[in-house]
Parts: structure tokens; C-alpha cells; sequence
């Protein structure tokens, strides 16, 4: 399992550092935390760390609750 992690995330890089989109580059959220990570260290990659995982988790909730409706109906 953590080599396929390891691939998929490679393939990101890839395309994130060699293929521009419309005159720039990619930067997708685990790209923008891989970099501050690299560059600058945990304290820097933990906050944007922190708004991906409430991001997701408030689109799952809103999800579930959409799809928990259109049972109920």
C-alpha cells in the first residue's frame, strides 16, 4: 500500500513540476504541502495540512447529509 502512495504522489510531482497548465504550474494541495515541507519545515506544512483535512471533512459531512436526505424522501 505505501508504494502504491508512493507512485501515485510521484506521478503528481511529475506532472506538477513538468507540465504547465495555461502558462503555470500546478499546485495542488499535497504539492503546496509537499514544498513547504521541503522548504521550510513541519511548522509550515502543518497549517495547510490542517485546512486540506477540514476541507475534506466538511464536503464528506455535506455529502452524507445530502445523500441521507434523499433516502429519507
Amino acid at each position: 500500500m505505501w508504494a502504491r502512495g508512493a507512485s501515485e504522489f510521484g506521478a503528481v510531482l511529475i506532472l506538477a513540476y513538468y507540465v504547465p497548465f495555461f502558462g503555470h504550474y500546478a499546485r495542488v494541495a499535497p504539492i503546496l504541502v509537499a514544498d513547504r515541507f521541503n522548504s521550510f519545515g513541519l511548522d509550515y506544512a502543518r497549517p495547510v495540512t490542517a485546512i486540506v483535512i477540514l476541507i475534506s471533512l466538511i464536503v464528506f459531512i455535506v455529502l452524507r447529509t445530502i445523500a441521507y436526505r434523499g433516502e429519507k424522501a
